[in-house]
């Protein structure tokens, strides 16, 4: 049987079954489209044929009719994978278990990261303030040196403001009849407030006139109210309303807070 006639049996499920091929009209289809797969499977017609010839059984003929195979005998057997479709499926196979590979260290590595995540949020660090789960310099130093308590005074009256001091705005800033109001910050939040200063009060003031600068010193005071040391800071201009913060620091170690005494508009 030449390849044409092959191919004519190959597309008709009488054909099919002419050729003892138990193949589906799909299966046959892709093989149609494939010319290497179409002579493979020419040749082991081919081959089966002479073999069942030799052997004194009906080989496949030309026959119009066959009779359909008994139940109970064992299919015909499928067309067989040529080498490069074995090749094909192996580097599939490989590809799919590097894959799952990969899936599983990932996995392991995720919930290694999750447990030291844990363990860290389990057991905070005493100091660390940005909560990275390590002390750094300005951590350090924070822990080992607390910052002082500012001492809200003003430096021309010693009673501490009130809500109904008549001298302290909505925003808790009291005048100071210089042309600028001001109140100590609250910067226990911020990383790192006093810079390379071992201690520090942040004021805030805001302008009452126009300053072309601003000027603030304060008394570095020891635990038992001695003065020890002097802070200042300074500011450019402002214009009325404008706010800003001034930063006064000391070095001293016996230095725990510092009182306001002076606070200029130039």
């Amino acid at each position: 049987m030449n390849r044409d006639e092959f191919r004519r049996r190959l597309a008709t499920a009488a054909g099919r079954q002419e050729l003892r091929l138990d193949l589906t009209a799909e299966e046959a289809a892709l093989i149609l489209a494939d010319d290497a797969r179409l002579d493979a499977l020419h040749a082991e017609v081919e081959t089966r044929a002479r073999e069942a010839a030799a052997a004194n059984t009906c080989p496949v003929v030309d026959e119009e009719e066959v009779a359909p195979p008994d139940a109970a005998a064992p299919a015909a057997r499928r067309f067989r994978l040529a080498r490069p479709e074995w090749v094909a499926l192996a580097v599939v196979a490989g590809v799919i278990l590097a894959g799952v590979g990969t899936a599983v260290a990932v996995s392991a590595a995720s919930h290694a990261q999750e447990e030291a995540t844990a363990e860290n949020t389990s057991t905070p660090l005493e100091g660390d303030l940005d909560g990275d789960g390590q002390l750094s310099g300005w951590e350090e130093d924070r822990l080992n040196n607390p910052r002082p308590t500012p001492e809200a005074r003003h430096y021309a009256d010693d009673d501490t403001s009130t809500d109904s001091d008549p001298a302290v705005d909505d925003d808790g800033y009291r005048d100071s009849g210089t042309g600028l109001a001001w109140k100590y910050l609250d910067v226990d939040g911020e990383m790192n407030p006093c810079g390379y200063l071992s201690h520090c009060v942040v004021v805030g003031v805001k302008a009452t006139q126009a300053c072309s600068s601003v000027y603030a010193e304060a008394q570095v005071l020891d635990p038992s109210g001695t003065v020890v040391g002097m802070a200042n800071g300074t500011l450019p201009a402002l214009s009325y309303g404008d706010t800003g913060r001034l930063k006064l620091g000391w070095v001293e170690d016996d230095g725990t807070k510092a009182k306001l005494t002076r606070l200029s508009c130039l």
